[in-house]
């Protein structure tokens, strides 16, 4: 029965287009459920906030709104209207659904990944870890992620990684940036082996420059350290010969 000037200013549309049609005409059709019972509860007395919908742009799109909504009573007490405002929140919605669909393509990548993607708190507690980490460790992520640095790393590897690590949380402490590590770390596996991985872990950081996650990238570079391995073994054998072919000579 009424529309504030603003509907034009928002949606483009003039508002005496859309007075005296029916609901139903103006809301996506996916919304009128939510809608109608939005709009029973309010016939029963009730103020309902935060109704979220879609109606259509003049530009042919349709475009998210956000309304509350209430009864109007007259003199008498009976319901003679039903009030509502409401705001326009489709840049939030877009920015939502980007998200959504950014953490669909992340999650994808992860689940398919032979790399094992992972992120540690700033407390050190791993809080992710890829399904690609049973196919190379053995051990499901709930798994690995319950585990402590012994059990995940050889020796070496840990103090490599517990290094690193401190020196980011001085670089948070003292206000600097701190750098993104590349290095080799070996791993263990649940068979009782291990093997090598090309490390890249990069700081996450809050606008305010504190740490909000270390992400990490660990990818297997096995084949590569056996042939490099190999390429070794079959250099010093070269060398032990021609120290034995000098010496006969």
């Amino acid at each position: 029965t009424y529309l504030s000037p603003n509907y034009q200013k928002i949606l483009g549309v003039d508002p005496a287009e859309i007075v005296g049609k029916h609901v139903a005409e103006v809301l996506h059709p996916s919304d009128l459920p939510d809608g109608a019972a939005a709009f029973a509860s309010v016939l029963q007395g009730q103020r309902v906030t935060g109704v979220e919908y879609r109606i259509r742009h003049a530009d042919g799109e349709w475009s998210w709104q956000a309304s509350n909504l209430g009864p109007m009573f007259d003199d008498a007490g009976c319901l003679s209207a039903v009030i509502g405002v409401g705001r326009d929140i489709n840049l939030r919605k877009q920015a939502q659904e980007q998200l959504s669909l950014s953490e669909a393509h992340y999650r994808l990548l992860s689940d398919n990944a032979r790399d094992v993607i992972w992120t540690l708190a700033p407390d050190g507690r791993i809080t992710y870890v890829s399904p690609s980490v049973e196919q190379v460790r053995g051990y499901t992520p709930q798994e690995a992620m319950q585990q402590p640095l012994e059990q995940i790393l050889t020796p070496a590897s840990i103090a490599l990684n517990l290094a690193y690590f401190s020196q980011v949380l001085a670089d948070v402490a003292a206000g600097r940036k701190p750098q993104t590590f590349r290095g080799q770390m070996e791993y263990l596996c649940k068979d009782g082996s291990s093997y090598w991985c090309d490390v890249m872990a990069t700081p996450i950081l809050a606008e305010d420059g504190s740490l909000v996650e270390l992400l990490g990238v660990s990818r297997d570079i096995s084949e590569h350290k056996r042939f490099e391995n190999e390429l070794k073994q079959a250099k010093d054998a070269t060398e032990a010969l021609n120290r034995a072919l000098a010496a006969a000579n």
